[in-house]
């Protein structure tokens, strides 16, 4: 951990045979855990929106869904992948127009 390591690269791509070439002891475990990205709005607070409009936008399916696609068109599908927490959703030109969406669908 301290000083210069005698490991110059490390190489996670290609043949397994190839990976993690270089010297290695038993002093370090090196671990990866990746897992899918999972959105819950219970976890997390929104300086703009409330948890309910959170949900609505991120779970309305049939009806709901068409319309604030009618509205919002694709930009739903950008919204889903990035979650309401992206920094573009903090601007509020943005944030009015989603907010008047989810006021529009919602009645």
């Amino acid at each position: 951990m301290f000083g210069e390591p005698d490991l110059k690269n490390v190489n996670l791509s290609g043949n397994i045979d190839d990976l993690l070439k270089g010297q290695w002891d038993d002093y370090y475990d090196i671990t990866f855990k990746l897992e899918k990205k999972q959105f819950s709005s219970t976890t997390a607070e929104h300086k703009l929106f409330s948890s309910e409009e959170i949900d609505f936008l991120m779970t309305a399916k049939g009806d709901d869904e068409k319309c604030i696609r009618d509205q919002f068109y694709s930009g739903l599908d950008l919204l889903r992948k990035d979650t309401l927490f992206h920094e573009r959703y903090y601007r509020w030109e943005v944030a009015s127009v989603l907010k008047d969406i989810v006021k529009d669908c919602l009645n």
